[in-house]
């Protein structure tokens, strides 16, 4: 997409409701200003995938400043379990 140019897509439009052929984890925050706690919950729901509460600290991203984040590397640590190593 070029430089200054809007995504005609808003709220996570189109997004695929498919169970993921591997495992993830959704970590979302209750005031996202992208889109709601409960769609959150509900993507995370139709992937299989684990769900954290990300509490009131807007959208988790890098714009959210909230650097080496402890809830984070808690859910990050509880979600590691979950992969497995293939031979």
């Amino acid at each position: 997409m070029p430089p200054g140019t809007v995504s005609p897509l808003q709220g996570f439009g189109g997004m695929i409701l498919k169970r993921l052929p591997y495992p993830s984890e959704v970590v979302a925050g209750r005031n996202d200003d992208r889109f709601s706690f409960e769609r959150a919950q509900a993507f995370a729901q139709a992937w299989g995938s684990m769900f954290f509460d990300g509490g009131i600290n807007g959208h988790l991203g890098s714009a959210s400043l909230l650097g080496v984040w402890p809830a984070g590397l808690v859910y990050f640590g509880q979600f590691l379990p979950t992969l497995h190593i293939r031979d």
